[in-house]
């Protein structure tokens, strides 16, 4: 009859290991490829379009990224644009719109929403983005 339970409570584990193991680790191995089109449309060529120069997007260590980000404006809505975008999968990642490198006064834009391409993420309406110019992810 011991055996039985020692032979149960081993197969539970090794279930609950297999599950938190495939539920930490395969985010690494998903791309998900998000292709959004840039704010700015022939639509918009009579309507203020503000834009910044583009900068190389900020990850943290241990987190590689790549690709570009610009800060646009058009209609009165803000958007942080990334392009050429490429980073790993992870659990928990988010972007946040700081004002210096060291992120101390930040803005969460949400959880990212992919991994590859060009996505845009819209600035709240009450967040002055005027002196803020590095989009992270962390």
């Amino acid at each position: 009859m011991k055996n039985k339970f020692y032979y149960l409570l081993s197969s539970l584990i090794l279930l609950f290991a297999q599950a938190f193991a495939y539920y930490t680790i395969s985010p690494l191995f998903i791309d998900i490829v998000v292709d959004e089109a840039s704010p700015i449309t022939e639509g918009t060529i009579e309507t203020e379009i503000l834009e910044s120069k583009p900068a190389e997007v900020i990850g943290t260590s241990g987190h590689p990224v790549s690709g570009t980000t610009r800060l646009i404006e058009v209609d009165g809505e803000k958007y942080v644009r990334y392009e050429d975008f490429k980073t790993i999968n992870g659990l928990d990642i988010f972007v946040y719109l700081a004002k210096d490198l060291e992120v101390k006064e930040f803005v969460s834009l949400g959880k990212i929403r992919g991994t590859e391409e060009s996505i845009n993420y819209t600035i709240p309406a009450e967040v002055d983005a005027s002196n803020t110019d590095h989009p992270n992810l962390v």
